[in-house]
């Protein structure tokens, strides 16, 4: 069965700032801007954005630099991806679309989809590029590098690397943190935090946490880093996080680094940094308008309330009536899926790239035999799309076509790390053909990719699903 909307999932939302109290949504008059739209395109980032032309430039620019950046630290190649984002002029967008107020930046894991969002975090910051929104893009980039990712790791990784400062011609890695040194002097134990991955975790996301997160992985690499890069490594090759660590640090009582740790954070304070030199900037960026109607459309993919959410459906419907936007939000609004809306987004035209992954992930609320079709069609204008790599590889497991399945399989695999959906289709196929092995080391980082948004009952869910896909596997 197909599952979630394209755009609209209960994906998770990976924000540094740590959340509390209830949404702020807008009202409909928040959405009525007048400034125009445009997308700019890089190799590896498509930003939709209000921005006037330098400052959008200069946005582009240091994302460019900040994904090569990260790479030049790690040590290793990045996916030749393009992450989505959309990038707003102001501070108040994100608070309008449903966001607490202290949130800055996100990137959302949606069903299949993932994308980032942008704001400035006070009136004099004209380019919204700053620590928060470089935390977010680096749990992204890691999805692609690290097969399994205990969320110590994955947290304190992503404030590290979101430390990088770029300057004009090299950048810094490693600069301490001034705020985590403070929150850390009373840090949790390493053994504490494994069980930050455990169901209904009492750490949960306080400030203990992320602060104890970013001093034991800043240490580590400071203190130990030809053991922290095996354990890297080791994650990288998809093996048990746990298992992973103790051979990596074979010798070293527990105990021993605990104190190592505590005389690291109230005493020694031995911050190694490191200058580089700015890798080159990956190709021209091309420009094209976006229409008053796209632009809604964009705020409709970031909001986060069900009401700002009908507020943009009855402007869509009311300035863009008939528009591929209007019926686009229309058709992903409704529960259950409304096969007349889905009826109407084929007619409007399936070649718009969006109506096709809709159409693709929701083929079977229109007439039998659509599936083949539309599947088929939205990887032709979508090849690296988690939702129609998805979709298609559903279409050939339930025909029975094993080589297009496994090859679909493999495609999935390398475009969409981040997608608990993708991941989970694939160990589908995977245990249907006999393939256990895989299937067994699909589930694991499927596993891992459940969204952290959803609560524990859901998760439960998902992790059942997992075990029913292994069944044929199980002895």
């Amino acid at each position: 069965m197909n599952e979630g909307r394209f755009g609209r999932g209960a994906g998770a939302l990976l924000l540094s700032s740590l959340l509390c109290g209830c949404a702020h949504p807008g009202t409909a008059s928040s959405f009525s801007g007048t400034e125009p739209w445009q997308v700019f395109t890089s190799p590896h980032f498509e930003v939709e954005t209000p921005l006037d032309d330098a400052a959008a430039r200069t946005l582009v620019t240091k994302l460019e630099q900040y994904r090569g950046a990260l790479g030049v630290t790690l040590g290793v190649e990045l996916p030749n991806t393009r992450l989505k984002v959309i990038a707003f002029a102001k501070t108040g967008e994100l608070a309008a679309l449903g966001f607490p107020p202290e949130v800055a930046g996100f990137v959302r894991f949606d069903a299949d989809q993932v994308f980032m969002g942008l704001q400035p975090t006070s009136e004099r910051q004209s380019v919204p590029l700053g620590p928060v929104q470089a935390h977010e893009l680096a749990h992204y980039f890691m999805s692609f590098l690290f097969q399994t990712r205990p969320r110590w790791f994955s947290e304190g990784m992503a404030d590290y690397l979101g430390a990088i400062e770029l300057g004009t011609a090299d950048f810094v890695v490693g600069r301490a943190n001034a705020m985590r040194i403070g929150q850390a002097r009373y840090h949790l134990s390493l053994e504490q935090l494994w069980g930050w991955d455990v169901p209904n975790s009492e750490l949960k996301n306080g400030r203990s946490a992320y602060a104890s997160a970013w001093l034991w992985v800043h240490f580590l690499l400071n203190a130990h880093r030809d053991r922290f890069t095996g354990f890297m490594q080791g994650l990288a090759r998809g093996q048990p996080a746990r298992a992973a660590f103790e051979r990596a640090f074979a010798g070293i009582p527990a105990a021993q680094l605990e104190q190592q740790v505590g005389d690291y954070v109230r005493t020694d304070q031995r911050y190694e940094v490191v200058r580089f030199p700015n890798p080159p900037l990956a190709g021209p960026v091309s420009v094209r308008p976006i229409s008053a109607a796209g632009a809604l459309w964009a705020r409709y993919l970031v909001s986060t309330s069900p009401e700002v959410d009908a507020a943009l459906s009855r402007e869509a419907a009311q300035k863009f009536p008939g528009s591929i936007e209007a019926l686009l939000i229309e058709a992903t609004r409704a529960r259950p899926v409304n096969p007349i809306a889905e009826r109407a987004l084929q007619a409007a035209g399936s070649d718009d790239p969006r109506v096709a992954l809709h159409l693709a992930a929701h083929c079977e609320a229109l007439p039998a035999g659509a599936c083949e079709d539309l599947t088929r069609r939205a990887v032709e204008l979508c090849p690296e799309e988690p939702v129609a790599l998805r979709a298609r590889l559903q279409q050939l497991h339930a025909t029975g076509d094993d080589v297009g399945a496994l090859a679909m399989v493999q495609r999935l695999l390398r475009v969409a790390p981040f997608s608990h959906a993708a991941l989970s289709a694939a160990v589908w196929a995977l245990a249907a053909q006999g393939r256990c092995d895989d299937a067994l080391a699909v589930s694991q980082r499927a596993a891992a990719a459940i969204p952290e948004a959803l609560d524990e009952a859901a998760r439960v869910k998902l992790r059942l699903a997992l075990e029913n896909a292994l069944g044929s596997c199980r002895p």
